[in-house]
């Protein structure tokens, strides 16, 4: 009995967590949506609204540590859940006009000087698919036509004082069709 005793002490003071997303309770976290609909789904990301926290002891942390950025792919009006992963910081939709209505292309950043940044594509015609993931040092992908993306990294050794104006790039084209 003793030691079942000891057991539940010792787990009532572990940390609590939701699978691997650790969640400090002692937190505030105001969360922000940003939402975009393609072909009947709906796109949810989900975000801290500012980049800091307060503790309820009255330190100051940063938000984006809790793992809080998530996208919610839903159909059906909600009804029905698609798909869910965490995302890094920064996350937003691509809202170029050129790219076909079939993708939404997320970007988002994984912090760093000049490190990292991460771009995914996702189909929603006929069904939904993610169809390309890609993390990105000293990079950027840019929309170039309704199903194509110029993923776009640094011959550069170091990036982190340099304008993206100066940069000189390695170009690939990813025709979207073909991933399919």
């Amino acid at each position: 009995m003793k030691i079942f005793s000891l057991l539940i002490l010792f787990l009532s003071c572990s940390s609590v967590h939701a699978g691997d997303d650790r969640i400090d309770l002692g937190a505030e976290r105001y969360l922000k949506v940003n939402s975009k609909l393609s072909n009947g789904y709906r796109f949810d990301l989900i975000e801290p609204k500012d980049f800091y926290a307060p503790r309820t002891d009255g330190t100051t942390v940063e938000a984006t540590n809790y793992n809080d950025s998530r996208l919610i792919v839903t159909k059906d009006g909600g009804k029905e859940l698609v798909f869910t992963e965490s995302v890094s910081y920064q996350p937003s939709f691509d809202n170029n006009e050129v790219l076909s209505t079939d993708y939404v292309l997320l970007r988002s950043m994984t912090g760093g000087g000049s490190c990292c940044d991460e771009v995914a594509v996702y189909r929603t015609n006929p069904t939904f698919k993610k169809i390309y993931e890609k993390v990105l040092p000293a990079a950027k992908a840019q929309v170039v036509g309704p199903h194509k993306i110029n993923v776009m990294k640094s011959s550069d050794n170091n990036t982190a004082d340099m304008p993206f104006s100066d940069w000189r790039y390695d170009d690939k084209i990813v025709d979207l069709e073909k991933l399919r």
